[in-house]
């Protein structure tokens, strides 16, 4: 009886291992990128196959201003967007790798353990040890292995394309906002230069004349406070005409206005 146990186990061990070996093709796991800013390369049989282009080189290290491929793989690194794409390829990478598990067999252990004593006097208790091992293989099943592997597998392909999108997304984007700064800077320097190249007869006799004395009065009053209250009420006209009415001096006697004179006289 003994020996044939053993035989038995023998022959599940080695259903086992020959079950084991026969796996799903090596083709169906596209893989994904390695790291959020680096973009998925496609296997040859994705369709449709993308041109082929090259990666981001890093910038040499320097003290000057920071060029627009290390602004570039900063924003790769550190944009939400980036990051999104690639774990939501991560993800499907781990569904097909679930998908794949179909092909492989249960292995269902079990072990039982009963102890009873007889009720007689003098009677030893006795311990029964029941171990069971289930394998479970499914060899036909027309198709639907190959179909749900075959699903998965096209859904990590498009999220792997749409992580190369999101990564062409934040590069185009840090590309226009680098170079409209770049238009913007260029325009403060020529406005700046335009100003410094106009004398004080060509702002006399262009549109705002009387910027010349507000910025002179400017520079006379203290910075603060008062400055700015006291800046508040001057007001210039470039020409004679102007909305306040004509001040009508009256002449005013101290002399009179004083109770010592009065007195006196």
């Amino acid at each position: 009886m003994g020996h044939l146990q053993d035989t038995v186990i023998a022959g599940l061990a080695v259903l086992a291992l020959a079950a084991c070996s026969t796996s799903a093709p090596q083709s169906v796991a596209p893989s994904t990128s390695s790291a959020p800013n680096v973009a998925w390369t496609p296997p040859a049989d994705a369709k449709p196959r993308p041109d082929e282009t090259g990666g981001l080189k890093p910038a040499a290290p320097h003290d000057g201003p920071v060029s627009l491929a290390e602004i570039i793989d900063i924003a790769l690194s550190n944009n939400p967007t980036t990051r999104t794409a690639w774990l939501e390829a991560r993800a499907a990478e781990a569904s097909l790798g679930s998908e794949r598990s179909a092909y492989f067999p249960e292995v269902d252990v079990l072990a039982s353990a009963t102890r009873s004593r007889s009720a007689a006097e003098g009677a030893s208790a006795t311990t029964t040890i029941a171990p069971s091992l289930a394998l479970t293989y499914l060899l036909f099943d027309f198709g639907g292995r190959d179909a749900q592997v075959e699903q998965a597998r096209q859904t990590l392909i498009a999220a792997d394309f749409a992580h190369n999108a999101a990564i062409q997304n934040v590069v185009l984007q840090v590309q226009q906002t680098y170079y409209a700064l770049l238009d913007a800077k260029a325009l403060l320097a020529a406005q700046e230069s335009t100003i410094k190249e106009r004398t004080a007869r060509q702002i006399m006799d262009g549109k705002f004349p009387e910027r010349i004395v507000e910025k002179a009065v400017e520079r006379m009053l203290p910075r603060g406070p008062l400055g700015r209250v006291q800046f508040g009420n001057l007001r210039v006209y470039p020409g004679p005409e102007h909305p306040h009415e004509a001040q009508k001096p009256e002449p005013l006697d101290v002399a009179a206005m004083n109770r010592k004179n009065l007195r006196s006289a």
